[in-house]
């Protein structure tokens, strides 16, 4: 059976033929779109052949159904899949709360002007730069060139001698005044006046005559045993002390006068005294 199209064109009607299907090569009845170029068989012996084509003919008449069907009674129990592979459970999982994706990792670091730590030699024998001391306050050895080292030192015995700490409250010669006025001098007594002294000598006249016990040598004896000198250790001053109890006599009590009007000046390693003024 032919039939003629509108632009006249003869097209054979091969519907349910006998022949031989052009793309699987399996024999039985079929059609021809295309004047028997190439035929398809669509029944065999052993049943139906389906196309790709006829499920998408078919799908949209079928997909209602399988919905209903899918979201009525169809359940599968995870014990009755066949074959499914060895998977973890979401209980056996990790927390992975603290992790991140992929997609959130940062993009990778150009590590080309790094070495590896195979690349780095072994540090072993060297020190740390928080090991090695500060070398604030330290010369070079050149600036040592006057210098002696401590065991170059030789040995001296300073048994003899005092260390500074036990200097402390004594003075200085320095300190010490070259003149001792009667006004440095602490805690005098009451001495004799010029009148005083003019009235002694009235007694052993200018040649030293009269009483032996009131010659001059005598009362200078005397002198000497109420004389106590000595120098202050915080103040450095020269502190002469008259001993102004006598004996009673009249030459001791001459010397006494004499002792405390002396006037005593420090010159140089000499310490002079004055009588009243005069020396």
């Amino acid at each position: 059976m032919t039939v003629t199209s509108n632009n006249d064109e003869v097209r054979r009607m091969i519907i349910l033929d006998q022949g031989t299907d052009t793309e699987l090569g399996i024999v039985g009845l079929g059609y021809s779109p295309d004047n028997g170029t190439h035929f398809f068989v669509t029944n065999t012996i052993k049943g139906r052949v389906f196309r790709k084509q006829d499920v998408e003919t078919l799908w949209p008449l079928l997909k209602d159904k399988i919905q209903n069907v899918m979201d009525g009674s169809l359940s599968v129990s995870w014990a009755d899949i066949q074959n499914k592979p060895d998977v973890a459970l979401r209980s056996e999982l990790p927390d992975m709360s603290n992790y991140v994706t992929h997609d959130q990792l940062p993009a990778p670091v150009d590590l080309s002007g790094y070495a590896k730590i195979g690349d780095i030699p072994s540090l072993n024998g060297y020190a740390k730069l928080t090991d090695i001391p500060s070398i604030a306050g330290l010369v070079k050895e050149a600036e040592l060139d006057n210098y002696v080292k401590k065991g170059e030192i030789p040995e001296v015995d300073l048994s003899g001698y005092a260390k500074i700490t036990d200097l402390i409250g004594y003075a200085k010669k320095s300190d010490i005044p070259q003149t001792m006025t009667w006004g440095l001098i602490t805690g005098k007594p009451d001495v004799a006046t010029q009148d005083d002294i003019s009235y002694l000598k009235t007694l052993i006249g200018s040649g030293g005559s009269g009483d032996a016990g009131l010659s001059i040598e005598a009362i200078s004896e005397l002198i000497k045993h109420h004389l106590k000198a000595s120098v202050n250790a915080q103040t450095g001053n020269l502190e002469i002390d008259v001993d102004g109890v006598t004996n009673g006599s009249i030459a001791d009590t001459v010397a006494t006068k004499v002792a405390q009007s002396l006037k005593f000046e420090l010159q140089g390693s000499q310490l002079f005294a004055e009588i009243g003024g005069t020396e």
